[in-house]
């Protein structure tokens, strides 16, 4: 018999990510799309912004405005990048899964890095701009402050780790292959990222070098 209770997607993503990607799948694998990749796309551009100590360039409401204009671009293409590698290396693996129910676990398993937004505007308004200028060398922090970093840190590490835990359990149901096979699928799938991005990256290297020796023989000449 059907289940006629309104199911609570939001909710049951944390405890029941299997059925509620099975779910999602059959009703549609685009759903929310968007804003999983705003949720997505703006923690992972103010962890970038944060490494990067943008705050010695612009302020904070720059660094914000940025990752809140660029968050559902960032993360749709986050999406889909990885998933479709998912899917290409699946095949080794007998996966059943399509792109777009694929990139439905991935997205929905990202759903946990709602809480690390909030934590992120918690951490906003107490540090303001020091937050993105290396607040460690910065400033002194007073003990609450450290508590509050500490705090954070823990949250948003258990929010990355049981991101993890979703998306293996939702990309074995759609794949329709063990666990075993599904961290086989993901580590293949990181390891042909990785490789990708260690070409583009010396490519782009060599591209630039080459560029520069181009503009610096013109300059010889003129």
């Amino acid at each position: 018999m059907e289940d006629t209770k309104k199911y609570n997607y939001y909710s049951q993503i944390w405890v029941e990510p299997r059925e509620t990607i099975r779910r999602v799948v059959a009703e549609n694998p685009n759903k929310v799309i968007w804003l999983l990749s705003c949720v997505y796309g703006f923690s992972w551009l103010l962890n970038s912004f944060q490494s990067m100590l943008i705050g010695q360039q612009i302020s904070l409401f720059q660094t914000l405005f940025v990752a809140g204009v660029f968050s559902p671009i960032w993360g749709y293409i986050g999406f889909s990048l990885f998933s479709g590698l998912v899917t290409l290396t699946g095949k080794m693996f007998g996966g059943a899964g399509s792109f777009k129910t694929i990139r439905a676990a991935y997205a929905w398993s990202c759903f946990p890095y709602t809480v690390n937004v909030c934590v992120w505007v918690i951490l906003c308004a107490m540090f303001g701009r020091d937050l993105f200028m290396g607040i460690a060398e910065h400033k002194q922090l007073t003990q609450v402050e450290t508590a509050a970093l500490f705090l954070a840190f823990v949250v948003r590490t258990s929010m990355w780790v049981w991101s993890w835990v979703i998306y293996i359990n939702a990309l074995s149901e759609v794949q329709k292959y063990s666990v075993i096979k599904t961290v086989g699928n993901i580590v293949v799938a990181l390891i042909v990222f990785g490789v990708m991005f260690y070409l583009l990256l010396l490519f782009g290297v060599h591209g630039a070098h080459g560029v520069a020796a181009k503009i610096h023989t013109i300059g010889a000449t003129l």
